[in-house]
């Protein structure tokens, strides 16, 4: 099963996924209309500048000028440097992959109170509203460069991380795995670190989705001022200064939907809307007519000139997108597979290939990849012929240097300059990550059989009643797994740790951090129990050592190939300065408070750990911009993103009765942050204040909609009516609250590039 959002594989139950966040808790893939997304687990997911296909809302992420941990899927490898305009369902407004990271599909953590096998159909998607798991360990799940939505290491990049929208394709064969519009409820754009998925750019999430904490980061300012909006079934811009205009001309027409874009929501636009870096052009979709399989025609304007702008038509039938970070070349597939680059300055395209299966290109956009329908992949230089890369070949990712290659074949990793000879790196390669100075992470795994009798005691020796029992003991094995992590630096590999696992499950957490480079991750050792031969029951023996496993389990942080160990110990995060932050384990049954000490790091090392809040609210706590966020003495015994508490900023009171859920908004934009308080069931409102340091002050009430603009302020829907689904759109900046438009139905999230 695959990601309807970002197409990422999935593991069986898993509830959200580990690559972009998507709640996957009502995806039934057998009952979809469609195909299935394009994107395979070879295809490098791009994050700068992947254009939509043809369904669904895309997740737009920025990515923290810090390091910061990121939760790390372990396989396969998405190659989040290059993007697969790989036709994926879009991911709702978040950044999505990371460079070097990969997903491991298993590392998502249930939401709280669900059965994790209980979900299976794919929800419309809202971009702007994605939900988190309060209350699970976000270095639990993800482990791609998209990858952990709670947690994802900064990039360097700039935000414009994609995923295309889905586009329905003829079935293909698969390759083989190695492991295998309803009501819009409040949505709150957020801005911040995620334990498994780090967002940094303007986020929307559903708040009473729930959420997981992260690491840090620091917000990027080097984004361009706008309003991108959806009102009266057509796509609005301003430019915050003068009148807004309507960018579409007729979008829907008569059409009530065109795949997931609807004429009363207008979210998943996000999927399909390009504004390229230096802010000057936007592309679109417009008079969406007919199947979406015939895909749709592609348009760009000035933004500069506004709605007297020259309109250029690019291209119909086109299935999904890319821009280079230039602005200057489009490289997008057709809805019959043939793939095609179109040069902005000379207005015309060129075929590049036929009968595609995947693409992507590196960032310049001058050299583009793809797989055709055999699963054998292409290099094209720009000006040059096509480079038969290799057959049958596994997870890829392109560097950003816009030529090296990296890419598994029969679980062999290699390294190859485009054009050169490949250059073995290691075999037997389970997972990967690769930092974006070229130093690598991977694991290799084994699989392990375990005899049941090494965790038994005979306590009835001589008893003949329990001969048989002893002969079925001698026989009876578990299948289990020995993961083994290395650092490989360039030149040569080392061995860092080895973790045993009684069973076939994944690797646990990982969290990947690019700037040491370095990761967290979980290392689980065989228990030592020793259970009576008259007391056992074989039928759960398994189960039972395998609780006990985790339950011993130790979380460690590798920087470079050094090993330390942090402890038996709940959410980990990290901050800028690789401190390590950790929870206590939660010990009992409906505990909702723990102590969260700091570990930090100096000269090398790690120094003991000093108790930094005690009592503060299990899993909703977080570090931005250096500054330690948490709250004490929820309301409620069974809380979640929607109960209060008292917020805290490195020990001193902010303000009291606040949302859980703002924990996730504390991003500074301009010389304040952003909570929230009052929420309203009925109303599906809240009331946002600002906090500039010194003081509070209310920015507006019944806001149903908001969206961070990474450093400079934030756009509300303020006098917000959920039965018409509308309200007014402000702009607000250092306390000044600007009128935009009225009559909104949403916000539009979308990557300058």
């Amino acid at each position: 099963m695959n990601c309807p959002n970002c197409n990422a594989p999935l593991g069986e139950g898993v509830l959200f996924c580990g690559q972009c966040g998507a709640d996957l808790r009502n995806y039934h893939p057998e009952a979809a209309a469609q195909p299935a997304a394009e994107a395979p687990a070879s295809a490098v997911e791009q994050p700068w500048q992947q254009a939509p296909e043809l369904d669904e809302e895309l997740t737009v992420r920025e990515f923290p000028t810090e390091p910061v941990m990121a939760e790390v899927p372990t396989e396969p490898v998405i190659d989040p440097n290059v993007a697969a305009p790989v036709e994926p369902a879009p991911m709702p407004d978040y950044y999505a992959p990371y460079q070097g990271q990969a997903f491991d599909p298993n590392m998502v953590p249930p939401a709280p109170g669900t059965d994790p096998n209980a979900y299976q159909s794919a929800p419309q998607f809202d971009p702007n509203a994605i939900p988190w798991a309060p209350g699970t360990d976000p270095n639990a799940y993800q482990s791609a460069p998209q990858f952990d939505p709670n947690s994802i290491p900064p990039l360097n990049q700039d935000p414009g991380a994609y995923g295309p929208a889905p586009e329905p394709e003829k079935p293909k064969k698969e390759k083989k795995q190695k492991e295998g519009k309803s009501k819009k409820p409040l949505i709150i754009a957020i801005c911040a670190a995620l334990g498994v998925a780090l967002i940094a750019l303007a986020v929307i999430l559903i708040l009473k989705g729930g959420f997981s904490t992260g690491g840090s980061k620091k917000a990027d300012t080097g984004f361009n001022k706008y309003a991108l909006y959806f009102k009266d079934g057509e796509l609005f811009y301003s430019d915050l200064k003068k009148e807004p205009w309507q960018v579409t001309d007729e979008l829907l027409a008569d059409e009530d939907s065109w795949g997931n874009i609807y004429k009363d929501d207008g979210s998943s636009l996000s999927s399909y809307v390009r504004i390229t870096k230096d802010g000057k052009t936007i592309y679109y979709p417009d008079k969406l007519r007919g199947d979406r399989e015939d895909g749709y025609t592609l348009f760009s304007r000035p933004l500069a000139a506004g709605e007297s702008g020259e309109v250029t038509k690019i291209d119909s039938h086109v299935s999904s997108y890319m821009i280079n970070e230039a602005g200057t070349l489009i490289t997008y597939k057709s809805a019959s597979g043939t793939l095609y680059q179109y040069d902005v300055k000379k207005g015309e395209k060129t075929k590049l290939a036929t009968d595609i299966a995947y693409y992507t290109a590196s960032k310049d956009g001058k050299t583009v990849l793809y797989e055709n329908e055999d699963y054998t992949l292409f290099a094209i230089p720009q000006g040059k012929d096509k480079i038969k890369i290799s057959t049958d070949i596994g997870n890829y990712q392109i560097m950003d240097d816009n030529k090296t290659l990296y890419y598994t074949k029969n679980d062999t990793l290699y390294r190859q300059v485009i054009g050169d000879d490949k250059e073995k790196i290691a075999s037997d390669v389970y997972t990967y990550y690769i930092a974006s100075n070229g130093s690598i992470y991977y694991i290799k795994m084994e699989e392990i059989e375990i005899p049941a009798n090494d965790f038994i005691r005979d306590d009835k020796k001589g008893d003949a009643s329990y001969d048989y029992m002893r002969t079925s003991l001698e026989t009876m094995v578990f299948k289990g797994r020995e993961y083994t992590y290395y650092y490989y630096d360039g030149k040569e590999s080392t061995k860092i740790a080895t973790s045993t696992l009684i069973n076939t499950n994944s690797p646990g957490s990982r969290t990947f951090i690019d700037d040491a480079p370095g990761m967290i991750c979980t290392i689980y050792e065989l228990p030592e129990t020793k259970v009576k031969i008259s007391e056992l029951n074989t039928s759960t023996l398994q189960d039972t050592l395998w609780q006990e496993s985790k339950e011993n389990a130790v979380k460690v942080v590798f920087l470079k190939d050094k090993m330390t160990e942090i402890g038996v110990v709940g959410t980990v995060q990290m901050d800028s300065n690789f401190d390590i932050y950790y929870q206590e384990p939660v010990e009992k049954e409906n505990q909702k408070d723990a102590s969260i000490y700091r570990m930090p790091y100096s000269g090398g090392s790690y120094k003991d750990a000093e108790e930094v809040a005690e009592d503060a609210v299990l899993d909703y706590w977080n570090i931005v911009d250096g500054k330690f966020y948490y709250f004490t003495d929820v309301n409620e015994k069974d809380f979640n993103s929607l109960s209060t508490a008292d917020l805290y900023q490195d020990g001193k009171l902010l303000e009291a009765d606040v949302l859980l859920g703002s924990v996730y908004s504390l991003v500074p934009q301009g010389k304040e942050i952003f909570y929230y308080t009052d929420y309203s069931d009925k109303a599906d409102t809240v009331t946002i204040y600002a906090w500039n340091g010194s003081k509070s002050q209310m920015v507006a009430e019944d806001v149903g909609n908001m969206a961070q603009m990474n450093g400079e302020g934030i756009l509300i829907l303020s006098d917000y009516s959920s039965k018409r689904q509308e309200g007014d759109l402000n702009w607000y900046y250092n306390g000044k609250l600007t009128f935009i438009d009225d009559d909104v139905r949403n916000i539009i999230r979308v990557s300058n590039y």
